[in-house]
């Protein structure tokens, strides 16, 4: 994601395919995971129903956090391949104001999936409902620069799919967190 933020504001194709290409590489992996469940179900204790929910649970927000990312990627790499005016300074500001939020709600994830403690889910809960209000905020200013003219229709629509899609990956990114948090609250015997 950051890549192609950066890719994006630089104009770097060979950025933006180097990226691409890692994206395609997670989402195979994810895709052979999802085609391949029933044989990972039975592989799993026959007493594990719950787990394997919690696979299949888990496998589908990460599978939709990837798809956001590609659903990013791939018109970012054909809007600067294609050799399109470039985002404003204001559009990249906006973005990365919006990375930011993204980047400390990532960093939250995954620290508590690694260490097993959710204990940081108020914070994670409130920089959602920060990100979420910053998305409107950011769709405003982009509805000025629209009406202000100060933006082509083809960067307009990109950049809202793109604010679109981080939110998407926000909550797909909230919603693996609380899956974490319910399976390991299971494995300790706490639902």
């Amino acid at each position: 994601l950051n890549s192609t933020i950066t890719g994006l504001e630089k104009e770097d194709i060979k950025e933006l395919k180097k990226t691409k290409k890692e994206v395609q590489k997670i989402a195979a992996k994810t895709k052979y995971l999802k085609d391949h469940i029933n044989i990972i179900i039975e592989k799993l204790k026959e007493d594990s129903i719950d787990t394997s929910y919690y696979f299949v649970t888990t496998l589908d927000y990460m599978r939709e956090m990837i798809h956001s990312i590609s659903f990013i990627v791939t018109p970012v790499l054909d809007h600067v391949d294609n050799n399109h005016k470039p985002f404003t300074d204001a559009q990249i500001l906006d973005l990365k104001a919006l990375e930011t939020i993204l980047d400390k709600m990532i960093e939250i994830t995954v620290d508590s999936i690694e260490k097993q403690d959710f204990s940081s889910q108020t914070e994670l809960l409130k920089l959602q409902e920060q990100f979420v209000e910053d998305v409107r905020i950011v769709n405003k200013n982009q509805i000025k620069r629209i009406k202000d003219a100060s933006t082509g229709s083809r960067r307009s629509i990109l950049f809202l799919s793109i604010v679109n899609e981080l939110k998407n990956l926000s909550l797909q990114l909230v919603n693996l967190f609380k899956s974490q948090r319910d399976f390991i609250d299971y494995k300790n015997g706490k639902s």
